[in-house]
């Protein structure tokens, strides 16, 4: 998999840290509890473009300050179906505690691609988080589309996929975590192009995930092959070589993270009582071409 060409740019105010090849950057010398100006914001912006997730350590965020900063992204989104944390709707508490069997949101996924807008991007920060296990990893969706032949890539170009909430929210009943919605906002299914073009970076991700993707518009005896075929781009340990096309990232007490044309898997090994604060931007008047 060719590795992406960077373009940092010139980084004032901030110090930024590229954490791989593929993508990711710590950025350090700013307190995201204390107000940020817009030049400030403007250079967190640009690697947020440049390296699809970064990450903040040692920050000591509360829901309102948390709301704060995802806001200067863009307008927040309210999950239709996930419990909020009481008193901020727009943020949801992600936890696994040391009895669960499962970790919260564990496979290949990208957040809420199911909704008629998709969001822009999500911003975590971890309240706590264990010594050993709980890490994330993240794969570059311009890196998924880009391992592609060109002639896979321009029959991608072609097509739309099928996201719904079914596979994931729709038999499950978990009280701790779902509101209590009906059938129908449990049932919800949107069609979105395979692959989208950032309206910034103007560059092609694909946008399909294991947990959301039910199908392909028009072909269903294809699906089985195409999303086998979409779902093999995603590195099997990222960050085990610089162009693997992914990063593997460990939780810490007071990291944030903001990311974006990415997709997700959260390790299940050792996992205790890990508490996020997570909080949705979404840009009303570009999303639906966001990739």
């Amino acid at each position: 998999m060719p590795t992406q060409e960077l373009t940092p740019g010139a980084y004032n105010y901030i110090l930024v840290r590229p954490l791989s090849g593929a993508l990711g950057a710590e950025i350090h010398c700013v307190d995201l509890s204390s107000a940020i100006t817009d030049d400030v914001f403007a250079k967190i912006h640009r690697a947020f473009l440049d390296y699809l997730i970064i990450f903040f350590r040692k920050q000591v965020l509360d829901p309102t300050d948390l709301n704060t900063f995802a806001a200067r992204f863009g307008g927040l989104d309210i999950h239709s179906i996930l419990q909020p944390t009481k008193g901020q709707p727009e943020v949801l508490p992600v936890f696994t505690e040391p009895e669960n069997r499962h970790v919260y949101a564990e496979g290949w996924h990208a957040d809420v691609t199911y909704q008629k807008e998709p969001t822009l991007g999500t911003v975590l920060c971890a309240l706590d988080a264990p010594d050993i296990g709980g890490d994330t990893l993240f794969a570059n969706q311009y890196l998924a589309y880009q391992a592609f032949s060109s002639a896979m890539r321009a029959m991608l170009d072609e097509l739309s996929a099928i996201h719904s909430t079914a596979p994931i929210y729709g038999t499950r009943n978990h009280k701790k975590i779902l509101k209590a919605v009906d059938h129908n906002v449990r049932g919800e299914q949107n069609e979105h192009p395979v692959v989208r073009t950032h309206p910034q970076t103007t560059r092609g991700a694909l946008f399909v995930n294991e947990h959301f993707t039910i199908g392909f518009k028009d072909i269903p005896n294809r699906r089985a092959n195409l999303c086998s075929s979409t779902y093999s781009h995603m590195p099997s340990n990222p960050s085990s070589r610089p162009d693997s096309g992914g990063e593997r990232v460990r939780w810490r007490c007071g990291t944030a993270a903001a990311f974006c044309i990415v997709r997700s898997l959260t390790t299940t090994a050792n996992v205790v009582t890990c508490i996020v604060y997570q909080s949705v931007a979404i840009d009303p008047g570009t999303c639906e071409t966001l990739p």
